[in-house]
Order: structure tokens, then C-alpha cells, then sequence
């Protein structure tokens, strides 16, 4: 077994994002990432580091990495006892970083813990992602649109996760970020994509947050002509932003 993981922090929130958007979350993110995506709001989530944090109500927590099934386990409990909750009640979305990076250990894992798993991945190695499925009970794929991307080892697969979340049985739904470096023809031919993959599949198209480094959005306009255009898809499209930002959550 291989059940020790590399950890950024864990904490309590509001679910900034997609379909779950607005609903209470444990979150478990992950340290470390072969992608540079233009847009990636936590850059610390890149390299694993020497200690993680526990984000407790009025306090705060740090360990040391890697830590094992056992104390993950303990630490997370503990963190939604801290907000009167527990963890057969609650949601926990596991995002990075890239968790399928650490997906050997996940496996080894997440059979032990008691509650809800929502996995947020950008889409790489269908392989893993398919080693996960039994102990997920929804994905999040972020479909990363090819000018967000900069020079990567690692390719991302989209199109090979969404063949596998269709021969299953789970929940799932796609978001692409859009940036101002987006063109209309990328996007049209990924929604094009995914279409064909996954008719009816819920879709969000999820402007950039601004901020520094990270490129701006387009505007509104942009969104919806790409929404109008596409109308006959027949996704369930949608645009929307990251609400986090907007709440000033973590």
C-alpha cells in the first residue's frame, strides 16, 4: 500500500464552482501539478512542500508531510467536527494541484472515509482516474482549453476522461475556463468535442478570475454569443464565474 499523500491544506467552505456551486465543502487539496495553466489561481498547489495546514475556525494547523491514511483521516474528522459537522454528513471535494498525481495512494485511501467524494481533476491520465471511480461519487473535470495551457511534460486528456465517466455510471460535469486568450474556434471545437462524447452533459463556461499574473476574461458578450452559437449542442451550457473570488472565501 502506498496510503501516505502529499497535502497543501484542508479546510472548510463554500463550493466556488460549477454544479455544486454555493454548498458547504471539506476540502482536501492535493500539493503538486505537472500543469502551468495561464489562469491557476493557487500556484502553491505546483510543487509539494515540507509541511501542510489545517485551517480550523479560529486557528490554524501545521504538519508534516507525508502524512498517512490514519492521520489524514483523523485531521479531516476533526475538521468538521470544528464546524458541527460530520464527516458521514459532509462533502469532500478533493482538488489540487492534480490529485490523480497522488492517484495510487487516493485508491489506497479513500475506501476509508465515510462521507461524500467529489473529485476535482483537469483531466489527465483516464487511466487513474478510472482506478478512482469506485470511490468517488462525482467528478469535476476542469477541460483545459489549449491557449490556457503553457509548456507541460504532461498532456491533458479530456476527451479520454469523459469516455471513461460516460461507461460509467457517475454523476459528472465539465467546466472551461475562459481567458481572454480563448478564441472562438477553440472554444466552439472543444464544446464541438464534448458534445459528441457526452450529449446533454453539463457544461460550464467559467470566466478567469482576474488577478495578478493570470489573464483577464472576455467580456459577457463573448459568453453568450458562444452560448447562442452552440444552442444546438444540446449541452446543458452555462456560464459561471467563481463565486470564492466574489465572497471573499477561501
Amino acid at each position: 500500500m502506498n496510503s501516505s499523500l502529499q497535502l497543501l491544506e484542508a479546510f472548510c467552505s463554500l463550493q466556488g464552482e460549477a454544479a455544486e456551486v454555493g454548498e458547504p465543502h471539506l476540502f482536501l487539496r492535493l500539493a503538486g501539478c505537472p500543469l502551468r495553466c495561464s489562469y491557476c489561481d493557487t500556484p502553491e498547489s505546483w510543487n509539494v512542500v515540507e509541511d501542510w495546514l489545517l485551517h480550523l475556525k479560529a486557528e490554524h494547523h501545521s504538519f508534516p508531510n507525508p502524512v498517512t491514511a490514519e492521520e489524514l483521516t483523523k485531521q479531516l474528522k476533526r475538521l468538521a467536527l470544528d464546524w458541527n459537522w460530520t464527516a458521514e454528513e459532509s462533502t469532500l471535494s478533493i482538488t489540487g494541484g492534480e490529485p490523480l498525481a497522488q492517484a495510487e495512494a487516493l485508491r489506497d485511501w479513500l475506501p476509508t472515509w465515510p462521507g461524500r467524494v467529489v473529485l476535482e481533476t483537469g483531466g489527465l491520465w483516464p487511466e487513474k482516474l478510472q482506478s478512482l471511480l469506485p470511490s468517488l461519487d462525482a467528478v469535476s473535470l476542469d477541460w483545459k482549453l489549449p491557449s490556457t495551457l503553457r509548456d507541460s511534460e504532461e498532456s491533458v486528456a479530456p476527451q479520454s476522461c469523459v469516455q471513461v465517466l460516460k461507461q460509467s455510471a457517475l454523476p459528472f460535469w465539465v467546466k472551461m475556463v475562459v481567458t481572454g486568450e480563448v478564441s472562438e474556434c477553440e472554444l466552439d471545437s472543444a464544446l464541438q468535442e464534448l458534445a459528441q462524447l457526452a450529449p446533454r452533459c453539463s457544461t460550464f463556461l467559467m470566466p478567469a478570475t482576474p488577478g495578478p499574473s493570470r489573464p483577464a476574461s472576455l467580456g459577457p458578450d463573448f459568453l453568450l454569443d458562444a452560448q447562442i452559437r452552440n444552442r444546438c449542442l444540446g449541452l446543458k451550457m452555462q456560464v459561471l464565474p467563481q463565486i470564492h473570488p466574489i465572497l471573499g472565501v477561501r
